[in-house]
Formats: C-alpha cells, structure tokens, sequence
C-alpha cells in the first residue's frame, strides 16, 4: 500500500503481472476454454494454490490415529523405513 492509504476491505486490487509470454498464452487458451476472464482465471488458479499451501481448519483434513492399525499402539518403535512398508502393504486402510 503505497503512502499508508488503506484498500477498503474486500475491494478488488489492480495489479501488473509480468509473464513469460508462453505462460500468458497457456493462461489466455485456459481462460477461454473454460468461458471466463484471465483476471477470473489468475484469482481462481490463486485461490486454489493458497488453499492447498495454507487451508483454513474447516478445510484440513482430520486424521484418525492409529495410523497405522496395532493391537498394542505404542509397543513397537518403527523406523521411518518400516512404517513406509508397512503402508505400502495391500491391507492397510487408506
């Protein structure tokens, strides 16, 4: 924000990307294959790149532990190596 001038909240923001010109026209080709904007491509494409790299605790995924299934859960020290074969097994639940 430039000379401490606050963007009213929730606003859209103009902004200048510079691109190589063969991402701009994969971008340009996407954008109209699926009937919308570049700008509604870009944001899309943003959105779901900040999703993945930074999801809300709505959007995580809750794990149910054990992880990996034990009649006695604790009784066993594994390595990295034997937990990885462990769950490359056919009947460990995914």
């Amino acid at each position: 924000m430039a000379r401490g001038r606050q963007l009213p909240r929730g606003g859209d923001v103009q902004t200048a990307l510079e691109l190589p010109q063969t991402l701009y026209d994969r971008t340009e080709n996407a954008a109209r294959a699926q009937g919308i904007s570049i700008t509604e491509f870009v944001a899309r494409a943003l959105e779901d790149k900040l999703r993945a790299a930074y999801p809300s605790n709505a959007e995580r995924q809750h794990v149910h532990l054990p992880l990996v299934p034990s009649a006695r859960p604790g009784s066993r020290r594994l390595s990295a190596e034997q937990v990885a074969e462990l769950m490359n097994e056919d009947d460990v639940p995914r």
